[in-house]
């Protein structure tokens, strides 16, 4: 091998040569290595893969009091990226997505063969042991990449490197999405990543500073002001979210880092801090919270893509719920329900109702490309409907009637300012920095293997060796497993014939007995008088009887009681299947059954005076069947069925002029019957009784409910914590043939 004299990581990563060199002005210096009696200069390098890996020496190894044994080697990290290794996660302590992954510094096969690459190299002879060679032991080390984005962030601190072969490097995002893309470019697309670089210290940095100017090519050069410049060429001001307003300070920052520093110099955290601080008082105005859906404000707030801005999300979403059925409009409503209890999930959206998002989706563009009225039909595909959901996710809530916009904080951005360079003050400050001795990119090697040679061909050659001879092994085991699953597979033929025999000596033996009992039933049957065949009868009435002729067809020859289908109701009848046609049946009367009881007793505590509504109620005694409704006071029938109703009230007349005070009892909105009392020039502040009853004819999810109507402004339904309001009803018949 060439052995260089630059004081440099020389790593050759893809077929091409990237150097980063030390300058005895800027870079570095010699004092870490110094320090660390590491000889700057290359002594030599071996290939690895398809890049080289440097070798270093210590700088006694020139002296001439140290003897070969004595002598030690150092080589250059590898900094190979382990891009399959790749996953998102979610830190609890910095409260941001991460994309996390693995970099290989060093192995055992680069160990070897460093050592052997040095032995060879020996004049004299003595052999360098592996202890006496290591890893060019670094200090710290730093993530560091030229290219600006505003969708994720290096970390701006030194990680202590302790010399272990595998070192964990993380990326921050501001969104989920742009993480996990970031995780499959790197696991599919390594090369893409070549952008990124390992900066390398060998010692204890010190912090120098230099100044730096905040100007208003600074601020307008970033991408996301270019793009609001443009979008709103009419506005003197415009209003950014949260995590726009980040992105846009952090981009202004790292285009202010970048034309501050050079490749190895490393901003510290508090001056990033620092610089981030001066940009949100120079470019954000104030903060305003948005909440209405028509807010005019919405024309100046900037959205990644205006279809999806929450305004518009809601509007589209109030217009594709009405044209949905009930059972779908409940499940799409509740996707955005807020809940209570915040502390559950992260967001304030019930994460159970998104579960299936993928055949709401279906569902919802099915029902509106099918609309029975074609002038409501709308053409919309599963993806569209999929995508708007989940854009309006964190931005959209159901208030309980229709879609509106969450309330959104706002930064009020002063686009005049960008325009005016004149009047733009440029900010003079001095930051703080460290620099990096070494430098290296992260490499990738798609086939990370050493070059065979030597003894590492004879070590190959020996493994080989034994692999063979194992297979050679499994090979004779699996011929006498072979032999014995042929045995195995003789023994089972016979057996299963010999089981063959004896199944249809069984099924002869069985046959004889079913002849035998079918001629033993025929017996019977003719005993009997039963000339209909049994099975057949059976068959032709699989239905419910509704007489006795239908109960003696199915078989029935015992006199007796039965219950029998009626028109509405369950009958009682006697049949005599002795006697002539005629005579056969008695009618006997209906038979009180239920599917299942329903019955209600509520109250009120406290005074109620809100005219033409139902009255709700806050107490239930009883509500079997679950069929009354205490928040909406109206009873819904669950089955078809006669019912019966009564009220009691307390009407409070305020005054002795006339008066009226009506209960007046609904079905469906129709009045059924009122009660009311009358007073004319009489008694100031009294109560009177009020009570209305019924008895009604009810088909399922027909509604029943109460409502009162007076004169008086001060006039009210009476009560208080004695329960003077009472509405109770039930069931007295259930019409239980509609529900068979």
């Amino acid at each position: 091998m060439v052995t260089t004299s630059m004081r440099c990581i020389l790593v050759m990563c893809f077929a091409d040569v990237c150097c980063h060199c030390q300058s005895d002005n800027n870079f570095g210096g010699s004092s870490s290595w110094e320090k660390l009696q590491i000889s700057p200069d290359t002594l030599s390098s071996i290939e690895y893969g398809n890049f080289l890996v440097e070798i270093y020496e210590h700088a006694n190894n020139y002296k001439a009091t140290t003897t070969a044994s004595e002598k030690k080697y150092f080589y250059s990290p590898l900094a190979l990226l382990d891009h399959k290794s790749a996953f998102v996660t979610y830190n609890k302590f910095t409260k941001q997505t991460e994309m996390r992954f693995r970099i290989e510094m060093w192995n055992d096969k680069v160990q070897n063969e460093v050592v052997k690459h040095l032995n060879e190299m020996q004049m004299d002879g003595h052999e360098i042991k592996s202890n006496k060679v290591r890893v060019i032991p670094l200090e710290k080390v730093i993530l560091a990449s030229k290219r600006p984005t505003v969708d994720y962030s290096l970390s701006p601190e030194w990680t202590n490197y302790d010399k272990s072969k595998i070192l964990w490097l993380s990326l921050s995002c501001n969104d989920q999405k742009i993480c996990e893309e970031l995780a499959n470019e790197m696991r599919s697309v390594p090369k893409h990543l070549d952008h990124f670089k390992l900066l390398y210290s060998l010692s204890s940095q010190t912090s120098q500073t230099k100044q730096t100017t905040i100007s208003i090519d600074s601020v307008t050069s970033g991408t996301l002001v270019s793009n609001l410049l443009q979008k709103f060429e009419d506005k003197k001001e415009i209003f950014l979210t949260a995590d726009d307003e980040k992105k846009m300070l952090t981009e202004t920052a790292t285009n202010i880092r970048m034309d501050t520093f050079d490749d190895y110099e490393v901003l510290s955290p508090d001056t990033e801090s620092h610089i981030l601080s001066i940009l949100e008082d120079l470019l954000v105005t104030s903060r305003t919270t948005i909440k209405e859906q028509r807010d005019k404000m919405w024309d100046s707030v900037f959205w990644n893509d205006d279809n999806y801005r929450p305004d518009k999300t809601t509007k589209t979403l109030n217009e594709i719920i009405n044209k949905l059925d009930t059972e779908t409009q409940k499940k799409l409503a509740d996707m955005f329900k807020t809940l209570e209890n915040k502390e559950r999930i992260q967001h304030n959206f019930d994460s159970n109702s998104w579960a299936d998002v993928d055949r709401i989706s279906t569902t919802i563009s099915g029902k509106m490309a099918n609309d029975s009225d074609r002038s409501r039909r709308v053409e919309i595909s599963k993806e569209e409907i999929a995508k708007l959901l989940q854009e309006s996710r964190d931005n959209v809530e159901w208030d309980g009637e229709k879609f509106v916009p969450k309330q959104m904080q706002l930064s009020r951005i002063n686009l005049a300012k960008f325009r005016d360079s004149q009047s733009f003050q440029d900010r003079n400050l001095r930051v703080r920095y460290t620099s990096a001795e070494l430098s290296a990119p992260i490499k990738f090697v798609e086939h990370a293997e050493l070059t065979v040679t030597g003894e590492w061909n004879n070590l190959i050659k020996d493994e080989l060796k034994a692999t063979t001879e194992l297979l050679n092994i499994t090979v004779n085991n699996l011929v006498k497993i072979n032999a014995e699953l042929s045995n195995v597979k003789s023994d089972l033929t016979n057996k299963l014939e010999e089981t063959k025999q004896e199944f249809v000596k069984t099924r002869a033996d069985l046959t004889k007995k079913l002849d035998d009992l079918s001629t033993k039933l025929k017996e019977i049957h003719n005993l009997l008088g039963m000339t209909t065949n049994l099975s057949t009868t059976r068959t032709a009435f699989s239905k419910m009887p509704t007489s006795c002729a239908d109960l003696e067809q199915m078989g029935q020859r015992i006199n007796g009681f039965f219950l029998v289908k009626g028109s509405k109701r369950m009958e009682t009848v006697y049949c005599n299947f002795n006697a002539n046609q005629n005579d056969k049946q008695k009618w006997i009367g209906y038979a009180d059954v239920k599917s299942a009881p329903v019955h209600f007793y509520v109250q009120r505590n406290s005074s109620f005076n809100t005219t033409e509504t139902p009255i709700p109620f806050v107490l239930a005694r009883v509500n079997e069947g679950n069929a009354m409704n205490l928040t909406s006071g109206i009873f819904t029938a669950p089955r078809p069925g006669t019912y019966f109703f009564s009220f009691t009230g307390t009407s409070f007349i305020s005054s002795s002029s006339f008066y009226q005070f009506f209960s007046i009892l609904y079905l469906n909105g129709n009045l059924i019957g009122r009660s009311y009392v009358y007073e004319d020039r009489g008694v100031n502040r009294k109560h009177s009784l009020l009570t209305v009853q019924s008895t009604l004819n009810l088909e399922k999810g027909d509604q029943v409910w109460v409502q009162i109507k007076f004169n008086g402004s001060s006039s009210h339904l009476f009560d208080s914590v004695n329960h003077y309001t009472h509405f109770t009803g039930f069931m007295l018949e259930e019409e239980i043939v509609a529900s068979l």
